[in-house]
């Protein structure tokens, strides 16, 4: 979807940023392993249900990162390439939203946490 949207809105501009897609990924899979290695040293289940987030949080964070590297390749080619007016406001305000984003994602996530740890004892 990344790619797709950047070579839209500009086609022979800098797509650095989609390096950032392929070590997300890999992030990604890290969390899950080292999470299933915690559990299992805790005595817990680690079937593929007990290791899964909550099934909104994945997509929404696919958004947040595609809008994160768009807003950031556009800024890499307004920086590095022709900065038109089109080019730097939609890359900075793709890259701001996706920050702020990224934030009220982790003050839910907390909210969320707090919540639950004070629910069970």
């Amino acid at each position: 979807m990344t790619v797709g949207v950047l070579i839209l809105l500009n086609p022979d501009g800098s797509q650095a940023m989609l390096a950032f897609c392929g070590p997300t990924i890999g992030i990604a899979v890290r969390d899950r392993e080292k999470t299933a290695r915690t559990r299992l040293d805790q005595g817990l289940p680690v079937d593929r249900a007990s290791l899964l987030s909550p099934r909104w949080l994945e997509p929404v964070c696919a958004v947040l990162l595609s809008v994160f590297a768009i807003g950031a390749g556009l800024l890499l080619d307004a920086l590095f390439g022709n900065r038109t007016f089109v080019t730097v406001w939609v890359g900075t305000a793709f890259f701001a939203g996706s920050v702020l984003g990224f934030l009220l994602l982790i003050v839910v996530l907390r909210a969320r946490r707090h919540r639950r740890r004070t629910v069970t004892p």
